[in-house]
């Protein structure tokens, strides 16, 4: 990331440094399926981070949805300023 574009997410309005990754209300439905039910947290700068669950518990569909390869059903999520509903391109 260049001098500029790191510029760029610090004056995003939604970005937040010590909360660079955010998941407000998390949802994905696959038809009648509810794979992601509402899920939020948030990891902070430098935090390590671990999702853990069952099988089929949603893990995958989640870090799916933050990297724009699902759409999210309801609820949003920000990841360094960019919002996964509208800004997928930036993160």
């Amino acid at each position: 990331m260049s001098h500029a574009d790191t510029e760029a997410v610090r004056n995003n309005e939604f970005y937040n440094e010590s909360d660079p990754i955010r998941l407000e209300k998390l949802t994905k439905r696959f038809g009648a399926f509810t794979a992601v039910d509402h899920i939020s947290f948030s990891i902070r700068q430098n935090e390590i981070f671990m999702i853990l669950g069952h099988n089929g518990a949603g893990k995958t569909t989640a870090i799916y949805m933050l990297t724009g390869m699902h759409k999210a059903s309801s609820g949003d999520a920000v990841v360094y300023g960019n919002r996964i509903s509208d800004s997928i391109d930036f993160v």
